[in-house]
């Protein structure tokens, strides 16, 4: 499975002033720790599993960005009959350095 679509929120974004300080999801995939971190899109209900996140920032305000991302993983069963729901996972701490864009990040391997 793909990622179909991302984004994600800066405070500039709610400003709607592109070209300042813009973020997007460039990718996620769930990985299976029992066949050498294969990507997988099935999983069982006692599967291992691992989730790889990647996203980056462009725009005008990069080289001033500070800090660091925390990313923690939820689940919440749609239909509302699954047992998997609240944190799966995290929190993971990714710092920011500031420099010239796009600045990429990405959750930590385990």
């Amino acid at each position: 499975m793909s990622l179909q679509s991302g984004s994600l929120q800066t405070p500039v974004t709610d400003f709607s002033v592109p070209g300042i300080l813009d973020g997007q999801v460039t990718g996620i995939d769930v990985l299976d720790p029992t066949e050498n971190n294969e990507k997988t899109a099935l999983l069982e209900v006692d599967d291992e599993f691992d989730v790889q996140l990647s996203w980056q920032l462009t725009g005008a305000a990069t080289p001033i960005v500070g800090g660091s991302w925390i990313v923690s993983l939820y689940s919440d069963d749609m239909d509302g009959v699954g047992a998997m729901t609240g944190l799966i996972s995290g929190p993971a701490v990714v710092p920011i350095t500031g420099a010239a864009g796009p600045l990429a990040y990405n959750t930590p391997s385990k």
